[in-house]
């Protein structure tokens, strides 16, 4: 396996590793303690990134010890991917109510991640800036989400799934965790 396979391997592991987040929010915690706890991992990784930038010797040491779990483009003066999903998790969890909340921050943990890895290993063909096999994967394994954790019927899980994958693949300037996140939980809080 590749340097770069390894790092998206490990960085989706991580990835999926949030989706203990929604079942907090499901079975432990109410809204508020949820939202405290998403408030509080949203300063904290906020506050690296921002302290990261601003000072260069800790810059170095912050790659030289997360810098294989960086994209590219995270390693200079982007957030990394681990703030922009606490962030996203915050907003929604302020926004939404806890029905909406919960499938819409499974697909973002769970859906993405498996999308990226199966994508980056059996993609071939092209979709914008993703593959059609992953984004496949992102729509059957989010149907699949919806199905468990919602009480909707198949026709609109299937809709909502391609709306998401839809939201997923097109290149919208937006970080996917905040698309998929806010605009899972919005569709969910009309349906349900």
């Amino acid at each position: 396996m590749t340097n770069s396979l390894n790092s998206l391997l490990l960085r989706k592991f991580i990835h999926l590793i949030t989706v203990v987040i929604p079942f907090l929010y499901l079975y432990v915690f109410n809204r508020e303690q949820i939202f405290i706890l998403c408030g509080i991992l949203s300063i904290g990784f906020l506050g690296v990134d921002l302290i990261r930038f601003k000072f260069i010797k800790l810059r170095r040491l912050f790659l030289k010890v997360f810098g294989s779990l960086l994209k590219g483009e995270e390693q200079d003066r982007k957030l990394t991917g681990a703030t922009h999903l606490f962030l996203s998790a915050t907003i929604v969890i302020c926004l939404f109510n806890r029905d909406s909340v919960i499938p819409a921050l499974i697909i973002l943990s769970i859906s993405d991640a498996c999308a990226a890895v199966f994508g980056t290993i059996y993609g071939q063909h092209r979709l914008f800036n993703k593959s059609l096999e992953g984004s496949l994967v992102f729509f059957f394994v989010s149907f699949f989400i919806i199905i468990v954790f919602s009480d909707l019927r198949i026709v609109v899980g299937l809709l909502i799934s391609g709306l998401l994958t839809l939201i997923e693949v097109l290149p919208i300037p937006v970080n996917d965790n905040y698309s998929i996140a806010i605009c899972g939980a919005f569709i969910f809080n009309m349906v349900l």
